[in-house]
């Protein structure tokens, strides 16, 4: 590809989240949305409205088949992850994922071992991560000056929470 061509992104779900990183995918440099999927005809409706320019497809299994993208943005409730992305990667597509990257730990290093010999990349999305709160936190930890954790609760801070797809 070209270094002046745009990446091109096929989308997998329309939800909040899908729809947020759609209007991100449209902001950015370089980059272009060419394929949403998304199951449920009320969210394929409002794709097709809000992205006029965008292939819209009902399931995953067209997007990677038909679309030409060459990242797969999977933005779905977790328990689809590991399925979205192994048939992404088989269809040679990079990965950008919502975490978690699977519900399972065997299928996170499957997804992986399999990109790295296909010399596809994996990102996934996992806001704060690199937060300089983060970052003290551990710092004071390190330092014992809190003791040992013996436990953590780290809770949803944002209003107003949306459940998922589905109720998940």
């Amino acid at each position: 590809m070209p270094a002046s061509s745009p990446i091109r992104f096929g989308l997998v779900g329309y939800g909040a989240w899908g729809q947020f990183h759609a209007r991100s995918i449209e902001q950015a440099k370089n980059a272009e949305l060419v394929a949403i999927a998304v199951p449920s005809e009320g969210s394929r409706q409002a794709a097709k409205n809000d992205f006029p320019n965008a292939n819209i497809f009902d399931n995953h299994e067209s997007l990677v088949e038909r679309a030409e993208i060459d990242i797969v943005d999977i933005v779905t409730p977790t328990a689809n992850h590991y399925g979205v992305a192994r048939a992404s990667l088989e269809a040679g597509k990079h990965l950008l994922l919502e975490k978690p990257m699977a519900p399972r730990l065997e299928e996170c290093v499957e997804l992986e071992e399999f990109a790295r010999s296909h010399g596809k990349s994996i990102a996934v999305g996992h806001e704060l991560r690199l937060s300089s709160q983060w970052g003290e936190i551990k710092s004071i930890i390190d330092q014992g000056i809190i003791g040992d954790p013996q436990y953590v609760l780290v809770e949803l801070s944002r209003r107003p929470y949306r459940p998922g797809s589905n109720g998940w």
